[in-house]
């Protein structure tokens, strides 16, 4: 799938274990996200 599919519209846009992050891309929110999704 590429990123436009994946309803990107702009950068910067980041996926985790393939879900879109969605949330101001700041170091504590990108953290605890990669905690939550994490493998």
């Amino acid at each position: 799938m590429n990123g436009v599919e994946s309803g990107v519209n702009g950068t910067p846009a980041f996926f985790i274990n393939g879900t879109r992050f969605n949330g101001p891309p700041d170091y504590e929110n990108l953290i605890q996200a990669l905690e939550n999704n994490g493998e």
